[in-house]
């Protein structure tokens, strides 16, 4: 079963044992790590939509989620406790730090003494099973962290290879606690090994910077000695003292230690000491459903007053055993605790303290008892559960912050907030039901009958959450998914849209047997849409989104994918950004100054958004020819004098059976822009009827970019093909209205499929010619 997660600025599904259709991946996910677990992740380039595959054997693992400013982790249930224990590394499971990793992972294994080994990933999800306990070798390993590099053995700053050596290149001091009244110096030394025939001198010197960047006060950093003499084949040595008995601020001081030899090469130390800021004992104890206590659970600590230059955030912390102390600056802050983190766990529980104000010593209880049931049940009783997720989010002027937990086949959840809420907190509950026989691995493949249930929660997290749905209280979409192509098959999904709410998960649903028209039963609210996609299978992977739904409960809203002319550039491509409900236009062909914008975004006959992979080619009069591909946005500088410029974009493939293969040319005149100007184009869009025998009407319209300057259309002509452009015929044609169109099609009698060709050109000299290969097929 694969679940996808949506997050602003941040699941399952696997192979059934029976030879399954081949996979679909949502609009977007091009990038994938496996983490050391076995587990898969598959996520979009900006880290907003994330999808999470158990590995195998896996399939009843829970997960929770997450986000912090600088990372997002996606964590396996069992995989926390030992994160919490520090004997796994939490950047093995931070998708930014993850993606970093194509192939190997570059570990230090802890078992006799640590080891520096790259592993493959599959040997990685081994390692983890011996650590975690499932698998037992002859020498149990003690941790596993991320190597990189700092393991190392240090290297002289400047590169050479120096005959002096330093003991160490970095000293970090015991943190003095707050109130420094009774702070007391501190001692390191460093040893200089000289491994040459003579004596080498050094020039000592040391320095320390304080929090906010000024130099520390010079009691702060003493040496024992301004300068040493390494004896040959001896060693000489400094001590250096830390003192944060001064009146410097509170807070991190870093610096260094060099020693300069005669050549002008440095040795450099690196120092650290931390003069603790106000800060207090914060005691955490977790009881489990029992009312025992237990020490499967880890906790995040989140900072409410976090700002750019301090944040008081901690996260996967836990002792070891049921109580724990840690130390936190004074400050307010929100405390989540994740119970149900070991392999054998059948529950999970995500409790949170919205409200925890550090003033002095304090200690919390967490007791998972005060957590209460997440349960759903619809109506159609064919139906079961996919998974079930609930998350929250923190939303401050400064930062994002989230966490949550889930899981797939009807999971044991159980959710609640302690104490009263704060503002910003908003939090959201999705689960997802299908009808059919899942897989072994909980996937619903070729259902009937789904559900997308979601609801939110504005002022807080939610404390459990029972219901029981009703048909009556949803809306129902009817979609028909077709394609012309043999073998192709295609996966459904719909994203939730919220302008309040900043988190969001969802599933694929994959139909090998087309065409489908599957029932699609979702709930509806005034503060969310639903932004269905759905995406088919071949080389291109190509995928249509809907802007948005909005069908209201009790109707039924039947859409259309798939079986209609598939044009490379749509006008008005307008799909809602995550977290608004504004519309951008997908398509982005324009000017700014002496610079072209190249993106284009097509459409179906339905106005499901699609983008296809292609080439375009920008010919100035006179100029020199440039290539550039249309997979997101491109470039491309140009002469500022006003000049004639030809722009063709050809794209190739579709897994539909239709619109094969596109050949657009456009001839434009464009100078220099003050400010970002839409370039003088048309575009065309067809709407063929379901039923076309072999005299038809074909419907089209010619549309200017939006905000283009263009001429009313002079001339407008339709070719039409069923040879695969061997042969054209032109096309009688008609206007119904404003640069609406129809062409009388005569076709013979055996053909399978109709090419077009469009050209048209405006008072202004803008032309269009744009060719459709195989654009739709016909219905006899």
């Amino acid at each position: 079963m694969a679940v996808t997660l949506l997050v602003t600025a941040i699941g399952l599904s696997s192979p059934s044992a029976a030879a399954p259709p081949p996979a679909v991946q949502p609009a977007g996910l091009e990038r994938a790590v496996t983490l050391i677990t076995g587990d898969r992740v598959q996520t979009s380039p900006d880290l907003r939509q994330v999808r999470f595959v158990p590995g195998p054997g896996r399939k009843n693992v829970h997960f929770s989620i997450h986000r912090t400013p600088g990372a997002v982790f996606v964590v396996p249930s069992d995989a926390g406790r030992l994160i919490a224990d520090d004997r796994l590394d939490r950047r093995l499971f931070d998708l930014r730090q993850m993606l970093n990793y194509d192939d190997g992972l570059p570990l230090v294994v802890t078992s006799s003494g640590p080891a520096a080994v790259r592993v493959s990933k599959a040997k990685a999800a081994d390692l983890y099973a011996e650590l975690a306990g499932t698998h037992r070798s002859a020498e149990p390993i003690g941790k596993i962290w991320l190597d990189d590099g700092r393991t190392a053995p240090p290297a002289a700053s400047t590169g050479v290879n120096l005959l002096v050596v330093p003991s160490t290149d970095a000293i970090e001091y015991d943190v003095q606690r707050w109130p420094h009244t009774d702070d007391t110096p501190q001692d390191k030394t460093v040893a200089y090994t000289n491994d040459g025939d003579q004596p080498v001198p050094l020039a000592l010197e040391a320095e320390l910077t304080a929090p906010d960047g000024t130099p520390a006060p010079e009691s702060a950093v003493q040496l024992s000695a301004s300068s040493l003499t390494v004896p040959a084949h001896g060693t000489a040595e400094v001590v250096v003292t830390s003192n944060t008995n001064h009146t410097g601020p509170d807070g991190q001081y870093t610096g260094r230690l060099t020693a300069r030899l005669a050549s002008g090469d440095t040795l450099t130390t690196t120092l650290a000491v931390l003069r603790e800021v106000e800060s207090y004992d914060l005691t955490l104890r977790h009881l489990d459903r029992t009312g025992a206590q237990t020490s499967g659970y880890y906790d995040f600590l989140i900072d409410r007053d976090a700002t750019e230059g301090h944040d008081g955030s901690q996260e996967f912390l836990g002792g070891d055993g049921s109580e724990y102390k840690v130390r936190v600056p004074k400050g307010h802050y929100l405390l989540e605790s994740v119970f149900g983190v070991y392999a054998e766990s059948k529950e999970s529980i995500d409790l949170v303290l919205p409200q925890l104000d550090v003033t002095a010593d304090r200690t919390i209880t967490f007791d998972a008892r005060q957590a209460k049931p997440v349960r759903l049940s619809v109506q159609d009783q064919r139906a079961g559960n996919g998974f079930t997720i609930a998350a929250f989010e923190l939303v401050t002027p400064l930062f994002n912050r989230g966490g949550g937990i889930g899981g797939t086949g009807d999971p044991a959840l159980f959710v609640g907030q302690i104490g009263p809420t704060v503002p910003g907190l908003t939090s959201t509950l999705h689960s997802e039901f299908g009808v059919g026989t899942p897989t072994p691995d909980g996937e619903y493949i070729d259902s009937p009958v789904l559900y997308h249930l979601n609801w939110s929660k504005l002022d807080g997290y939610f404390d459990g959450f029972t219901k029981a749905v009703r048909d009556s209280e949803l809306a129902t979409l009817r979609p028909t998914i077709t394609a012309g192509a043999a073998e192709t098959t295609a996966a459904w999904f719909a994203w939730r849209i919220s302008p309040r709410i900043g988190i969001d998960f969802g599933e694929t649903y994959r139909y090998s047997k087309l065409p489908a028209t599957p029932t699609i039963r979702v709930t509806v609210a005034d503060d969310f849409r639903w932004q269905p996609q759905v995406r088919y299978s071949g080389s291109d992977r190509l995928g249509f989104t809907q802007s948005a739904v909005t069908c209201q409960a009790g109707r039924t809203c039947p859409s259309q994918w798939g079986d209609t002319v598939v044009t490379p550039v749509a006008a008005d491509a307008r799909l809602l950004q995550f977290q608004s409900f504004d519309a951008v236009n997908q398509t982005d062909l324009s000017r700014a100054g002496d610079v072209l914008t190249l993106s284009a975004a097509g459409a179906d006959g339905s106005g499901h958004v699609a983008r296809r992979t292609g080439t375009f080619t920008v010919s100035p009069d006179g100029g020199t020819r440039v290539k550039v591909p249309n997979d997101g946005t491109a470039t491309v500088d140009v002469p500022p004098d006003e000049a004639t410029y030809k722009l063709d974009l050809v794209t190739v493939g579709s897994p539909l059976g239709v619109s094969t293969r596109t050949i657009s040319s456009w001839r434009f005149r464009s100078g220099t822009t003050a400010t970002k100007t839409a370039l003088p184009l048309w575009t065309v869009g067809y709407r063929p009827a379901v039923e076309t025998g072999a005299t038809h009407m074909l419907p089209f319209e010619l549309k200017p970019l939006l905000g283009a300057k263009v001429g009313p259309l002079t001339t407008v002509g339709l070719q039409t093909s069923t040879d695969d452009g061997a042969t054209w015929q032109p096309a009688k044609v008609r206007g119904t209205g404003l640069n609406r169109y129809v062409a009388e099609i005569s076709t013979p009698a055996d053909a399978q499929t109709v090419s077009v060709r469009t050209t048209a050109a405006d008072s202004q000299g803008n032309t269009v010619d744009q060719e459709i290969d195989q654009a739709y097929r016909l219905h006899h």
